[in-house]
């Protein structure tokens, strides 16, 4: 078969288009393996980082659950409302309570109540009250002597109320640190008695 020069020149701009097209299809395939190979190294950076912070995660929570068990101070976080969230174990034994499931979800005033002096209450639930009306964060410290297990034994106790807020400057509640400082007073008075004398 035998073509003219005008079939000749179609087919000869035909290929040359159809070369051009298939550069700019391999071009966009090579954007393409480029863009799939950075999603790949991209997504493993990323599964090894998750499984970094899943880790560190779990390794904190873990030492925040230890630390949460065997300290002997007192910590307990109250919701918005008042409501017990969470409670160091050492609360627990201190008052008499076998598990948290029993005291969960109480307002403070009921667990507090007799233990703690009811103005010392009632300031807390102030200070709460204070800052959901928009007043600017404060703390509350407080000495006091409180009968926690309620056997009659009077302890010394410095007490810290702290604001729990968000990163929004909002608030999840409030939590109370108790801390024993019965040994410190009894040398104070100790040493007090002794200045008199």
């Amino acid at each position: 078969m035998i073509m003219d020069q005008n079939e000749i020149q179609i087919l000869t701009e035909e290929n040359r288009l159809l070369a051009r097209e298939n550069k700019k299809l391999q071009r966009t395939l090579a954007r393409h393996e480029e863009f799939i190979q950075r999603n790949k190294v991209s997504l493993e950076a990323r599964k090894q980082f998750n499984d970094i912070v899943k880790s560190e995660r779990s390794r904190l929570e873990l030492n925040m659950n230890l630390l949460l068990t065997n300290i002997r101070d007192y910590i307990l976080f109250f919701d918005t409302a008042g409501k017990i969230q969470y409670c160091s174990d050492s609360f627990l034994r201190a008052i008499n309570v076998p598990g948290f499931p029993l005291i969960k979800d109480k307002r403070m005033s009921e667990i507090l109540t007799g233990i703690i002096p009811q103005e010392n209450i009632d300031q807390i639930i102030q200070m709460a009250h204070d800052f959901s009306e928009g007043a600017p964060f404060y703390n509350l410290a407080m000495s006091l002597r409180a009968d926690l297990d309620r056997s009659g034994n009077l302890r010394d106790y410095l007490v810290e109320v702290n604001i729990l807020i968000t990163d929004q400057g909002g608030s999840e509640g409030f939590f109370m640190l108790f801390y024993d400082t019965t040994d410190l007073m009894d040398a104070r008075r100790e040493a007090e008695k002794a200045n008199s004398a």
